[in-house]
């Protein structure tokens, strides 16, 4: 008898991570590829590390110009959505330079627009971690 009231004790109540009350909107997967183009700010030590791997001098700021495979993975209700991204970039062409560059960053994006993230990053100088923020114009 003592374990049928324990059961349907259980099995009467709902889990906490059975709420319907959620604030999570879940969509199907988007996906929101694009060119970008930005800037990207070099430390000393990394330039003197690009430097010394690969035999190019750069200037502390650097263009980028690429292409971003992006997909909106979750959205809350306030409009900010969760994405994953993979952004192959190519940097220093303003300098007369090819570094190419290769980043998979996961962020979150506000309803207004306003991203960051973070991840994973590979180029000529190694391995290392991107952190990336920007803001989404929509016409």
């Amino acid at each position: 008898m003592r374990f049928l009231l324990i059961s349907i004790f259980f099995l009467s109540t709902q889990l906490y991570s059975q709420d319907t009350n959620s604030d999570i909107i879940v969509y199907e997967a988007m996906e929101l590829s694009g060119p970008r183009i930005g800037f990207s700010y070099l430390s000393e030590s990394f330039r003197n590390t690009i430097n010394r791997k690969v035999g190019v001098s750069l200037e502390p700021f650097m263009a980028q110009f690429g292409w971003q495979f992006e997909k909106r993975f979750f959205t809350i209700s306030t409009g900010a959505t969760a994405v994953s991204e993979w952004v192959a970039l190519i940097g220093g062409f303003e300098q007369e330079k090819f570094l190419p560059s290769l980043s998979w960053l996961i962020g979150m994006r506000s309803a207004d627009g306003f991203e960051f993230g973070a991840g994973p990053n590979v180029s000529l100088s190694g391995t290392s971690v991107v952190i990336a923020a920007g803001v989404t114009v929509q016409s």
